[in-house]
């Protein structure tokens, strides 16, 4: 059972749903800062890339990062809405490809 579903077992659903746009809200804003601070997010303290970020890591198109994660190629979490991935598995992918 995900934390997820731990939380909707308890909470009311709009109650969820708020919770979860503020997490997105504030991930969102942390991302925007460190990126208005001139950090690269691939080259940022943090092994957690988005999608896009992950595209832009590999030199590919999010398509592809998005059937790499399908394919079982790249494990992927999510965080209300936001899909990360880690930047180790991006790399182990990376080797396996070559």
């Amino acid at each position: 059972m995900t934390a997820r579903d731990r939380l909707a077992s308890t909470l009311a659903p709009e109650l969820l749903a708020a919770l979860e746009q503020l997490v997105d809200e504030r991930v969102g804003q942390e991302l925007e800062r460190r990126l208005a601070d001139g950090a690269h997010p691939a080259q940022s303290g943090s092994p957690w890339l988005s999608i896009a970020e992950a595209a832009g890591y590999l030199g590919t198109s999010e398509r592809t990062v998005q059937r790499l994660v399908k394919r079982g190629r790249v494990r992927s979490s999510t965080i209300g809405r936001r899909r990360l991935l880690h930047r180790d598995d991006l790399d182990n992918a990376a080797t396996r490809e070559e």
